[in-house]
């Protein structure tokens, strides 16, 4: 359960909904093992009651953790979802079985409406996760492919564990369609002390899901405890044993190349975060724009109303564009 005490009362809880695993860590021999030990630390450090694990196109690792750690990890997954104009919609679903996932494989071939229309139908939560990546940013109709999607979608991912301008994009369009916002770190192993949350009052997985899916959640940050260290150790001397042989001589110089291979995971995560950043603000900037013209394009297009009439509404629905995107 996730409950935080033993009261009747139901608790507010908080859960990292968003988080990716690095490969190693997948390794059934000893990778599993240092995964649990990990998430233990994780939970205690950051102050929260849960998380998901949402790699992509994989749940294995998440079942394999959730049957260690009962009550405490969401079983997730996070798809590209094929769409128009050879772009990817990143989305991520909640609480999964096998049989689901595989559904879902085969789903997310045939474009965000069906996926989107299969994951209502079973009563599965699932939200926006990314908002540039897989998109084109040199087309022109990546701003109209926003706009036909996001209606697919009652919740978004506004909250990383250190601010970007995509969690701000992200913010903003929450406002302006009235979604559900949702907090995630990314990945299970940050350099950043904050960690992102999502907060609702349950007291199991499937009453939190359902809050949700019933936008009553709101998101927050939470830092790890001092004496925590920002990145667990990574057991690199037993990594060492799968590719050096038992008679290596130099241990001196294993040893010291540990830390240069604890920090590849941390600047190829940073790398990767700050690109992204760089490409959501033409992004931003054409969907605004697309946003204007579209709503000067219905009102003035009507039939049904005067003239003066038309230009009070236009002025209030320009006015809502600025308030939620300035």
């Amino acid at each position: 359960m996730l409950t935080k005490n033993s009261k009747k009362k139901v608790a507010t809880v908080r859960v990292d909904l968003h988080n990716h695993t690095p490969a190693y860590m997948r390794n059934p021999r000893q990778g599993q093992k240092d995964l649990e030990n990990l998430c233990l630390q994780i939970l205690k450090s950051r102050s929260i009651d849960a998380f998901a694990i949402t790699n992509y196109h994989e749940i294995k690792t998440a079942l394999a953790l959730a049957k260690k750690l009962p009550g405490k990890i969401i079983v997730g997954c996070e798809y590209q979802v094929f769409e128009q104009e050879a772009c990817t919609v990143h989305v991520i679903a909640l609480d999964l079985t096998p049989q689901l996932h595989k559904n879902l494989l085969h789903a997310r071939l045939r474009g965000v409406k069906h996926f989107t229309s299969f994951l209502k139908e079973k009563k599965i939560a699932y939200f926006l996760a990314r908002i540039a990546w897989g998109m084109h940013l040199a087309n022109e109709k990546t701003a109209v492919l926003l706009d036909q999607f996001l209606p697919y979608f009652d919740a978004i991912k506004v909250l990383s564990s250190h601010p970007n301008q995509e969690s701000k994009f992200a913010s903003q369009i929450c406002s302006y369609y009235q979604l559900a916002p949702v907090g995630g770190s990314d990945s299970i192993i940050c350099e950043y002390s904050d960690k992102a949350y999502t907060k609702a009052k349950a007291d199991s997985h499937s009453i939190f899901l359902q809050a949700l899916r019933r936008k009553e959640v709101s998101v927050g940050r939470t830092q790890e405890l001092a004496l925590q260290k920002k990145t667990p150790p990574m057991n690199w001397h037993q990594r060492w044993e799968e590719f050096w042989p038992n008679n290596f001589q130099w241990p001196a110089l294993r040893d010291s190349l540990i830390p240069f291979f604890q920090w590849i995971p941390q600047a190829n995560h940073h790398y990767h975060l700050q690109k992204r950043d760089k490409s959501v603000l033409p992004i931003q900037t054409a969907f605004v724009d697309y946003l204007k013209s579209k709503e000067t394009r219905q009102v003035f297009q009507s039939n049904s109303l005067s003239s003066e009439e038309k230009n009070l509404l236009w002025q209030e629905r320009i006015s809502k564009i600025h308030e939620c995107f300035s």
